[in-house]
């Protein structure tokens, strides 16, 4: 055998190698790309789904976004609030003792501080009467338990006597 090759096929049927080859390598790659094409199809078709998808959810998330920002300024108002009502309150509280003082007290008094704390009152001011007013602020229905918290002193300016008080508040169940 000396490795050439006879043909006995009639002429019509004489196969050439390298153009079957090529046939089958067309047809191969052809194979190969409509494989490749059917899987990349579903994988296209999950990516446009997916951007699609995307893209319907910024409207609710731009929503969300600015229902959060609603819900912030919300609780800021309401904080804000809550301190004004707070402050009201408070404020209340001291003119209503404001108020008693000034029906209290005669017209040669005055005032010039006034601290209100939680459980106690002070205040300064110059009065015609400054030993007397201990007596007057008995009667208070919001204060008890007045004394000077320093000794009277004579301002000889306005010929008045300096004083400071100190009281303690009553309840506020206890006034009428």
């Amino acid at each position: 055998w000396t490795g050439k090759s006879v043909n006995l096929l009639p002429g019509s049927r004489v196969r050439n190698r390298s153009a079957g080859w090529r046939g089958n390598r067309r047809l191969q790659v052809a194979a190969i790309l409509g494989l490749l094409l059917l899987a990349a199809f579903p994988l296209l078709q999950q990516h446009q789904r997916a951007e699609r998808l995307a893209s319907e959810l910024d409207t609710p998330k731009v929503a969300a976004e600015r229902a959060a920002v609603v819900r912030a300024e919300l609780q800021r108002l309401e904080a804000g609030r809550s301190y004004l009502l707070e402050q009201q309150v408070k404020a209340g509280e001291a003119l209503r003792i404001l108020n008693e003082l000034t029906a209290l007290l005669p017209d040669t008094t005055w005032l010039s501080r006034f601290e209100l704390s939680d459980e106690r009152v002070r205040f300064e001011g110059e009065s015609a009467e400054a030993s007397a007013l201990i007596g007057l602020l008995e009667q208070s229905r919001t204060l008890h338990n007045v004394s000077y918290a320093s000794p009277i002193t004579s301002n000889p300016i306005s010929q008045k006597d300096r004083f400071s008080l100190l009281a303690e508040r009553r309840p506020v169940q206890e006034t009428p």
